[in-house]
């Protein structure tokens, strides 16, 4: 009897050895498969599309797409450019990604707009190391001051006014009368000054392709001169003091030159 419960015991400690290693394997392979998708994860991110390293592209990021569209038409084939917000998203309304925290640590330089339109753009930049140059682009040109203007709120179903203005405060989107006019590159003649600017920035980053810029540039800003002769042709049919009703105070830069004034702005 003694034998036989000596054997079970020796039994029972084998099949807990057995089961206590099927476990161990279990959850070592686990780890491991973490661990896999982990480093496969980080390899797409690093190897995303506008990282440029391997191309031997410059790369740059912009804030709006504005200024990504001006990157790009400037530096052609040779600059790579990570938009930071997109069509879809409110640039007043942003908070980067880390999709988008890596790509300007893998940039030469940050494009922003400056004018209190984003703040944080700056310690991003300054967060991802000193090789990164930070470009306040709303620097570059003559500013405005928003003016006093009607606002006409529009009520959202279910909207918290209070969490909203919370909101505003901490990213700068509340615009008052004297405050700086961010959204500059509404006028054509305010981008003109801003695409030659951009021309002579991506030239000391990439001397080499300094002609091409430059060239690129001068095609770019010509396009933008003969635009704003149309708009200014087609002001000329509106009737003196004319006023018009927008959604969001955005147009003061080319309104102003066109001699048409804001009679009020639609605000949710």
């Amino acid at each position: 009897v003694l034998s036989r419960i000596i054997h079970s015991d020796a039994q029972s400690r084998g099949l807990r050895y057995i089961f206590w290693r099927m476990s161990f394997v279990r959850f070592f392979a686990g780890v491991l498969v973490v661990i896999v998708i982990a480093a496969a994860g980080w390899l797409l991110l690093s190897r995303a599309p506008g990282s440029g390293a391997a191309a031997g592209r410059l790369k740059v990021t912009a804030k709006i797409s504005p200024l990504a569209d001006w990157l790009r038409e400037v530096g052609g084939e040779h600059v790579d450019v990570h938009l930071l917000v997109s069509g879809a998203n409110n640039p007043h309304h942003f908070d980067p990604s880390i999709r988008d925290v890596t790509s300007v640590t893998q940039s030469r330089a940050l494009f922003a707009v400056g004018l209190g339109l984003d703040p944080w753009a700056e310690k991003l930049a300054k967060n991802a190391g000193t090789a990164v140059a930070y470009f306040e682009t709303g620097e570059w040109i003559e500013h405005r001051e928003i003016g006093p203007v009607k606002k006409i709120e529009v009520a959202a179903e279910k909207h918290d006014h209070a969490a909203h203005d919370d909101h505003d405060k901490e990213h700068g989107h509340e615009h008052h009368a004297g405050d700086e006019d961010p959204h500059y590159w509404l006028d054509p003649q305010r981008a003109v000054t801003v695409v030659g600017r951009i021309a002579d920035e991506l030239s000391k980053l990439a001397p080499q392709h300094a002609g091409e810029f430059r060239r690129r540039a001068d095609a770019y800003i010509a396009s933008l001169k003969a635009f704003d002769q149309e708009l200014q042709q087609a002001a000329k049919a509106i009737p003196p003091g004319s006023q018009i009703v927008t959604f969001h105070d955005a147009f003061g830069y080319m309104l102003d030159r066109l001699g048409i004034k804001i009679a009020a702005v639609v605000q949710a």
